[in-house]
């Protein structure tokens, strides 16, 4: 028996005999979290002080796995699921790493190679992790900060860059750049170093040990995907790699095979009607107003109000903000008349310390997705673009798509679109059609969570491509008919709703 397959064997003999129980595992990482680098820790069980125990080399290093809710971290040994025992680290050992509480140690095993790796990146937020868990592991902004200076001091060429979360703790000192614009990447040299800080300083993985998951925009072009793969395949030697739609697999985060994702980001906003698991491509509509669209309105009001903010650290202060005080309002005109009142204000506080109330601008700036003319634009509302989705399909698919419309992305989580767009939409098709919207479990993530439960399919091991195919073919494989194959072969095996969902990884 291989060693991590005997190690994975005595962890499921020692939680028996402790006849311990499950602990849940804590939620996501969040912007500003950072994993504890040190070595030597202390482990604590129920609170109890446990020695360190050497254990033998496993296929995947040392690695924090935390996730959100009832998430249950898993090991899978020999194809058959394995439990981690409920161990976490001792917060007084864990040093000065904010959000390095609750370390577990993830190690899997599947086959020839090790478990996939999940990797979903946005305009505004990347989500990393392994296959056949409910949450990525970790969380961070797609953002690569560069020192406001000109002439560097010796040994710093190497740590004049700063990725992801180490931006949000030094943003007032850099210079930001964002390598993935209106969901498509910008930049190649900076998405590298991106796919670097995910790979060996978050996931502490070998990217030539694991296969690959990565999601693209449901309009991503051939171009796009022969970068992408080039990159992958031959600077970072990935032994298979597939590319997913994230309107599919936010609808399977769902439970759903059949409906229309509104799949709203920070760059751009989806309405992707799928059926049986296949996009309807022909229907699949984008529209340029999302995240990013409704931060720099919200800029605009506040600047309006006489508050000045002109540097990128400060669009990203903005974007929190508007994120925690924003809301949909359910009748537009009517919450105008009421914002008059001072008891409608909230007070937040700006960088400089200052303190301001907020008022209109509050549900002001999400009304931009039904209203565009507020910020100049001649779109129509995502109401009208989700109705206009549905009908350029088959008139025998609307109950089913209009019936199972899903809210998905950060600006899908919007306080009070859900309601809103189900009313809007109501009042556009015949009283004998249902709408029903729903908002992804996992909205956020969602997309990342629907390649967790894709790799699990039993369907899905022949839709790798192979560095070897990738060899032989060229970024040519990686075209409408492979992957109209892959949505063929899962139409068969449908994903279920998470609840009680248990992974069977399908490596190449």
């Amino acid at each position: 028996m291989p060693a991590g397959m005997e190690h994975a064997a005595a962890a499921e003999d020692g939680l028996k005999d402790r006849g311990a129980h499950l602990i849940r595992t804590p939620r996501a990482v969040t912007a500003g979290e950072e994993r504890n680098s040190g070595s030597k820790r202390r482990w604590t069980r129920l609170g109890k002080p446990q020695p360190v125990k050497e254990t033998p080399p496993v296929p995947v290093p040392q690695a924090a796995s935390r996730g959100s809710g009832d998430v249950q971290r898993r090991l899978l040994g020999c194809g058959r699921l394995r439990f981690l025992p409920p161990w976490t680290f001792s917060q007084q050992s864990l040093g000065s790493g904010r959000g390095s509480l609750f370390l577990l140690l993830l190690q899997v095993t599947c086959g020839a190679m090790n478990v996939p790796l999940i990797c979903d990146y946005g305009s505004g937020i990347s989500k990393v992790g392994f296959a056949g868990t409910e949450a990525p592991l970790a969380v961070f902004p797609t953002i690569l900060g560069k020192l406001r200076h000109d002439n560097l001091l010796v040994g710093m060429e190497e740590e004049d860059w700063f990725i992801g979360d180490e931006v949000q703790k030094n943003r007032g000192k850099l210079n930001l750049q964002y390598p993935i614009s209106r969901a498509a990447i910008t930049n190649w040299d900076n998405m590298e170093k991106i796919w670097h800080h995910s790979f060996y300083k978050v996931l502490h993985v070998a990217p030539e040990q694991h296969p690959l998951m990565v999601t693209e925009p449901p309009l991503n072009t051939m171009a796009n995907k022969e970068k992408v793969s080039q990159i992958l395949f031959e600077t970072f030697s990935v032994p298979a790699l597939y590319l997913a739609n994230q309107g599919v697999l936010s609808l399977y985060a769902s439970g759903q095979t059949c409906g229309m994702t509104l799949e709203s980001g920070e760059g751009m906003t989806y309405f992707v009607p799928i059926m049986d698991g296949c996009p309807l491509h022909q229907s699949t509509f984008q529209m340029d107003i999302a995240g990013q669209d409704l931060t720099l309105y919200f800029l605009r009001l506040l600047s309006e109000s006489g508050h000045s903010l002109v540097s990128t650290a400060d669009r990203e202060f903005v974007r929190d903000l508007k994120e925690k005080c924003c809301y949909v309002a359910s009748d537009f005109e009517k919450e105008k008349v009421e914002a008059s009142s001072p008891s409608c204000a909230q007070k937040c506080q700006l960088p400089d310390g200052q303190e301001i109330d907020l008022g209109r601008e509050r549900f002001f700036c999400p009304e931009v997705l039904f209203q565009t003319d507020l910020i100049g634009s001649h779109h129509l509302g995502v109401h009208m673009k989700a109705f206009q989705c549905v009908g350029s399909c088959d008139p025998a698919l609307w109950k089913t798509l209009f019936s199972h419309i899903v809210l998905s992305g950060g600006t899908g989580t919007c306080s009070g679109l859900r309601l809103r767009l189900q009313r809007e939409i109501s009042t556009l098709v015949t009283p004998k059609i249902n709408v029903k919207v729903s908002t992804c479990p996992h909205s956020i993530y969602g997309a990342w969570v629907g390649g967790s439960i894709l790799c699990s399919l039993s369907t899905f091991k022949d839709m790798w491509v192979t560095s070897k195919e990738y060899k032989d073919i060229g970024s040519s494989v990686f075209t409408q008919t492979r992957q109209q194959q892959a949505h063929s072969a899962l139409r068969s095996c449908a994903p279920r709703p998470l609840a009680g969902w248990e992974p069977t990884f399908s490596c190449p």
